[in-house]
């Protein structure tokens, strides 16, 4: 029987080979951006080359292959001729399976070919394959990790000591590294997000490419001598801790990520995201720290630290916390969550991270209750002072919390929670109730001398940390309005007791008084007086200022941290657009103030308008937009043929090329 098997197998093989065809089956590869997109099978033959493909990913989930996918043989691109299974560009939703086989089929490569690249497209996210093995059994060369980077960060050196606790003090450090198994056709950002407590209302945002051979280099700002930040690489999230003046070394291998990650477990958990980064290597300065954090155990328990995002956390129905139980809940999640990491982690520098990152998350589930506390007949959480002893207990007011990577946003949370006690709440609405619309600054330090009383009395501070964020809160918010300071507010900066806050916003508002001189007349934007009418009548007037031009209508606020992050991260394929003839219209209304409105479009090239509240109201009924920023896409005969709340930069640009090209 054994021989008549074989017998068929031959033949079998021999037709295929008759027929010009050869399978390779499983084929190994260097490098794959999403480890749960395999190429089960290649498919070789005169006349196409086909792929046999699976996805695995959790059931609900949406996918779809690009029609522009393609194979690159060397220098050569063979463009996806059809599939099978699949319909090229059509969004699929995952069904309970949650495996999806599916055939691409190209033209045929070279038969002295080696290997070959699958490439969906050349955005992050996209499924792409590199070094496709056209050989059965045949691993091919890759560039990986040297291993003395990698037993380095799995022995790291830790003299056992903690951490210095950091100071005020606007500076700098360096991150850089290396993707080994790098790419171009990734075109990988590397995404910081510094946490600037000193300025915490300035876009917190860095991104820098990932330069051909897969190396990166990023200028860090710091508010204190020591603090963490947030790094994501390839979509892999981290803290980082780093100090000023120092240089951090940060490694990945994505060929071990490639073959970390089982498809069929994630698709099964849902867990983690597409790429299979499966660790970062740390090395140069705070190397022993940064490698401790880096560890998979440690790194589980930080992710987990949200005490109401784990399922045995929440209420059943009709069975929601009393303040009083809730406070004791999240304290105790608080305090399991700590001894973990003891048992774990013998680093006591890495214990301290993980406390001050465990301490955020505790205030932040402090704070957002909703969900999780009754309720009063009004639908209002309730509330009681015992969220006021946990805020004591946990001792936020440390400056050994700018370890947490998130100290920026503590200002909002210590502000956020005394809005659920109603005397305080009340008092200081009559104040801003009482104020002149040209008086909000002087308001502002009532409230907040008011404030400092009123804490002194639930928390027992008057001063500290938390304190010295408040007022760089209120003034990160002037400045990032494009206003410079006033006498009254240079004043109150002068008499600032915090040298590096004072220093940093004395040293900012000339910076920005500069800034705003240089732009004035520069050519790159225009003013224009607001069309009288309905909000049709003024859109229809604005459309007919650019006919025969697409475009692009934004509807943003000075007050808006996501509009202007979005015009920010538009700016180099905004730039390309322009040069293709869009037109790019900026509309606000008068909830901008109009002299911060001048300031900040002096700033953004394009075309102006500030409109009335009532004319905003009718465009965003008419094209059904539910917030801030909305954008509408009008063609070159002016009809809207997008709408929509929310920037999509991916949808914006190939919606605006559809109509140029």
């Amino acid at each position: 029987m054994l021989r008549k098997l074989v017998f068929f197998a031959f033949l079998a093989v021999a037709a295929a080979c008759m027929a010009g065809k050869r399978v390779v089956a499983a084929p190994q590869f260097a490098v794959s951006t999403n480890p749960n997109f395999v190429v089960e099978g290649v498919e070789l033959g005169d006349t196409a080359t086909l792929l046999h493909c699976a996805l695995h990913l959790p059931a609900g989930f949406r996918y779809s292959i690009d029609a522009g996918s393609s194979l690159k043989v060397g220098a050569e691109r063979l463009a996806l001729r059809r599939a099978e299974g699949i319909t090229p560009g059509r969004n699929v939703r995952m069904d309970t399976a949650k495996c999806s086989r599916f055939t691409l089929v190209f033209p045929p490569v070279a038969a002295d070919a080696e290997t070959v690249d699958f490439i969906e497209g050349e955005s992050e996210g996209d499924f792409q394959v590199f070094g496709i093995s056209l050989a059965e059994g045949r691993k091919p060369h890759y560039e990986g990790m040297p291993e003395s980077v990698r037993a380095a960060a799995l022995s790291p050196s830790d003299a056992g000591g903690g951490l210095p606790v950091p100071q005020w003090k606007y500076g700098k450090a360096t991150i850089r590294g290396r993707l080994y198994g790098y790419r171009p056709e990734m075109n990988t950002k590397i995404n910081l997000f510094p946490g600037l407590a000193i300025d915490p209302r300035r876009d917190n945002l860095i991104e820098t490419a990932v330069a051909p051979d897969g190396t990166f280099c990023i200028e860090v700002p710091m508010y204190a001598t020591c603090q963490t930040v947030a790094l994501r690489l390839n979509g892999i999230g981290c803290d980082v801790v780093v100090r000023q003046g120092g240089t951090c070394e940060v490694y990945a291998d994505l060929v071990e990520g490639s073959y970390s990650v089982s498809p069929a477990d994630w698709a099964a958990t849902g867990q983690g995201r597409l790429c299979g980064l499966n660790r970062l290597y740390f090395a140069g300065d705070m190397a022993g720290v940064n490698n401790r954090l880096a560890d998979p155990a440690m790194r589980k328990l930080m992710d987990s630290c949200d005490f109401r995002m784990a399922k045995d956390n929440r209420p059943a129905d009709g069975a929601l916390y009393s303040p009083q139980d809730y406070c004791a809940k999240v304290m105790q999640w608080h305090a399991d969550n700590l001894k973990a990491a003891d048992s774990i982690c013998p680093s006591r520098s890495a214990r301290e991270v993980m406390r001050a990152v465990q301490t955020y998350h505790t205030v932040y589930s402090l704070m957002w209750r909703e969900g999780f506390v009754e309720a009063d007949a009004e639908g209002r959480t309730l509330f009681d002072s015992s969220i006021f002893d946990a805020y004591r207990q946990l001792g936020i007011n440390d400056m050994m919390m700018a370890y947490s990577g998130s100290f920026d946003t503590m200002a909002n949370c210590f502000q956020y929670i005394l809005n659920g006690d109603t005397a305080y709440f009340n008092k200081v609405s009559g104040i801003y109730r009482s104020a002149s619309p040209t008086a909000v600054d002087s308001a502002m330090q009532a409230v907040r001398a008011f404030d400092r009383e009123y804490r002194a009395g639930v928390f027992g501070w008057t001063d500290g940390p938390l304190f010295d964020l408040m007022l760089s809160v209120d003034f990160s918010e002037r400045m990032n309005r494009q206003t410079p300071f006033a006498d009254e507010q240079l004043k109150l900066l002068a008499s600032q007791p915090n040298a590096a806050i004072r220093d940093y916003y004395l040293a900012r508002n000339e910076e920005l008084k500069a800034a705003l001189a240089a732009r004035k007349g520069n050519g790159t934007y225009t003013m224009h007086a607001a069309p009288a009418g309905s909000g049709d009548e003024a859109l229809a007037a604005i459309a007919a200022e650019y006919a025969g031009r697409a475009v692009l209508v934004d509807f943003w606020g000075t007050w808006c941290l996501p509009c202007r992050s979005a015009i920010k991260r538009f700016e180099e394929g905004k730039a390309r657009l322009m040069e293709q003839g869009v037109a790019f219209v900026y509309i606000t209304d008068d909830k901008s103030p109009e002299d911060e409105w001048g300031n900040m479009a002096s700033g953004i090239p394009g075309h102006h308008y500030r409109l009335t509240g009532a004319q905003t109201a009718d465009l965003y009924e008419r094209y059904k937009l539910s917030g801030w920023p909305s954008y509408l896409i009008l063609d070159k005969k002016g009809e809207c043929v997008y709408s929509r709340t929310g920037f999509r930069e991916n949808e914006i640009t190939n919606k605006l090329k559809s109509i140029i090209q």
